[in-house]
């Protein structure tokens, strides 16, 4: 760039005249030239590379500078979209986005503007039980136990599909006494009468019982695996006199040690239910033993002396037992389910059907009718 000459003040015409033309051809040769009009704000460029010649900008866009150099990228039709600004965006298309955090999203999947619903493929199962069908909502089916024996059960679960094979139906109606195993001790009375039943009677002296029992093993003292499979007891029994204190079993099993003065025994392997009498409050019970130890369900219902009942259990082996009952001509009630100390897989020396009652060494006299009693095996 040239340099400005400065005017001394001894400087005779000729001097200051030479200085001063030599003044204007460095501002000729350093100016910068432009166009002859322009637009206010209007920016302005380099022509070409001398340095010296501006020119007008033209063009519509964004500017976009690299090195220094002016481009231009076309405009939006809407806003420009800031990083930290707050913004809605509409019509755009993400390709392969990185989403830090879809708290907001609001994607249901319900439809279209949900995010689209999902088809199988896009579900990745695991072996889990987790949201699988309950009887309080919907579900996954749960996983296949990969056997062609069991279904889906009404609550959830897979159940073993039942085999319809032979039963055996042993039928109780006391006519005669002479076909069953009646025994007392005390005061017990056993008082056998046909189409009614038999009266099962303590009698008030302490220490005493009665015990029907129909015997299954034909006196043999051998019998079946009866707890092998599925079977099931059923009794119509009316509770005809009720002492203070009693106890009592109507059920199936191991008959070789249930009733005696003293009490009923329930450890035993048998099935089956019991009615209580504590302080002239009368009980119903489900109940079962592994030999060892009982099993009691709760309370299924409480008695008055008059209360006719319908008993049945079914057994299943190593599932449970199953107690319904009805009073007095009533609706059967749902099943009221044991499932531990269950009697175990094995041929009973002494097996049948059992009714008793005992009054447990106190001189208080109970009595029940047993009207008929049925076993199937």
């Amino acid at each position: 760039m040239s340099t400005i000459a400065t005017l001394g003040s001894t400087e005779d015409g000729a001097t200051s005249r030479n200085d001063i033309n030599n003044n204007f051809a460095n501002l000729n040769a350093d100016k910068l030239e432009g166009p002859a009009a322009s637009v206010d704000s209007e920016v302005a460029l380099f022509s070409g590379t001398g340095g010296k010649t501006v020119k007008r900008a033209t063009g519509n866009g964004i500017a976009k500078l690299i090195a220094g150099v002016l481009s231009l990228v076309t405009a939006p039709a809407g806003v420009i979209i800031g990083d930290t600004d707050a913004q809605t965006l509409t019509n755009k298309t993400l390709t392969a986005p990185t989403i830090a955090d879809l708290s907001n999203a609001n994607h249901n999947h319900h439809n279209a503007a949900g995010g689209g619903t999902l088809d199988e493929s896009s579900l990745a199962l695991t072996d889990i039980a987790t949201n699988n069908v309950s009887t309080s909502k919907h579900g996954f089916v749960p996983k296949a136990p990969n056997s062609t024996s069991q279904f889906l059960r009404g609550d959830g679960n897979w159940g073993t599909v039942a085999v319809d094979v032979p039963k055996v139906t042993f039928y109780s109606n006391f006519g005669v006494s002479a076909q069953y195993s009646p025994s007392v001790g005390g005061s017990g009375a056993n008082t056998f009468a046909q189409g009614t039943g038999v009266q099962i009677n303590t009698g008030a002296t302490s220490g005493s019982f009665a015990e029907v029992i129909d015997d299954l093993t034909g006196g043999a003292g051998t019998s079946s695996n009866y707890f092998a499979k599925t079977s099931r007891f059923s009794t119509r029994i009316n509770f005809n006199v009720g002492g203070t204190t009693f106890n009592s079993f109507f059920g199936f099993g191991d008959y070789s040690a249930i009733c005696s003065g003293t009490g009923t025994i329930y450890t035993g392997k048998a099935y089956g239910f019991k009615i209580t009498g504590v302080s002239s409050v009368y009980t119903l019970f489900g109940t079962n033993g592994d030999g060892t130890t009982e099993t009691a369900t709760a309370s299924l219902t409480t008695l008055s002396v008059g209360d006719w009942l319908d008993l049945m259990a079914v057994f299943t082996p190593g599932v449970g037992v199953d107690y319904y009952w009805s009073k007095n001509g009533g609706a059967w009630s749902a099943a009221t389910t044991n499932t531990t100390h269950l009697p175990p897989s094995g041929s009973l020396t002494f097996a049948g059907e059992i009714w008793c009652v005992s009054n447990q060494s106190t001189a208080s006299r109970t009595q029940f009718l047993a009207k008929q009693g049925q076993f199937i095996f």
